[in-house]
């Protein structure tokens, strides 16, 4: 389906997926010629935005309002429109420094809340973390845990202020074996990855992207690093970080088994 886009029309569903992304609202043609120097004409971009519409990667919410993304637009922009994924040095750092030293003094449900807490709050999404601990001998799965924080910045965003639109979705957040079979991440050796929308295996979180990464320490411990937010999230700056907290925490957790 992507190769049916020119490269005019890659161009301009990019740039509106970054519009919306920042502005939260429907995008038109005024707002990417004023916020990007695309070299085309007011009346070239909204022929291109209706051709999109007809493709199925924008909609137009209300008539005379502009487009937003579809899934299928956001996966083009996550999977060909990124153009950079790094987090910021100063981040990074702030990682490595906090959970350095820990493996030996803190439990390993200690570290994945902290892990869960510190990612919430650096991204300002709901930070979730699924660990698994497993026979060392049979490396069978003896127990699971779930830790969620940051649900209350989901109404920080307007696609959540609906309460009705929003309640499925905290439920979902409360039935805690429902959302770990749900959040049931690939191999690890894959990175993270997003579910957005209809990607997604509930239905409440039909309106949300997830970016999820498996992580394994070795024969004890495994699970699933995720953050759940609106399908406009920042995802290049959410991607790289949520791979540098994975590493970390598999680092960390991997000491401890060593030094159990």
């Amino acid at each position: 389906m992507f190769n049916q886009l020119t490269e005019r029309q890659q161009t301009i569903l990019n740039r509106t997926v970054t519009a919306h992304i920042e502005h939260a609202q429907p995008v038109g043609s005024k707002l990417l010629l004023e916020e990007y120097s695309l070299g085309y004409s007011s009346a070239t971009i909204r022929h291109e935005m209706g051709e999109l519409e007809v493709l199925g990667y924008l909609e137009q919410p209300h008539v005379s309002a502009g487009r937003v993304p579809t899934d299928a637009g956001y996966r083009f922009y996550v999977d060909h429109g990124l153009e950079e994924k790094s987090g910021a040095p100063e981040v990074t750092g702030r990682i490595l420094e906090r959970y350095s030293g820990l493996s030996v003094r803190t439990g390993a449900e200690s570290l994945a809340e902290s892990a869960a807490v510190f990612m919430s709050s650096l991204l300002r999404e709901t930070g979730v973390i699924v660990l698994v601990e497993h026979d060392p001998v049979s490396h069978e799965p003896r127990r699971r845990r779930l830790f969620v924080q940051g649900v209350s910045y989901i109404l920080e965003k307007p696609e959540f202020q609906d309460v009705a639109k929003a309640r499925p979705l905290f439920k979902t957040l409360e039935e805690k074996n429902r959302l770990m079979d749900a959040l049931q991440a690939d191999d690890e050796s894959l990175g993270p990855q997003v579910r957005i929308g209809h990607e997604n295996p509930l239905e409440p979180l039909y309106d949300c992207s997830v970016v999820h990464s498996a992580y394994a320490s070795g024969r004890v411990y495994s699970g699933t690093l995720a953050v759940i937010g609106p399908r406009r999230m920042r995802y290049a700056r959410i991607l790289p970080l949520v791979e540098k907290i994975t590493q970390v925490l598999k680092q960390v957790l991997c000491e401890k088994e060593m030094d159990a």
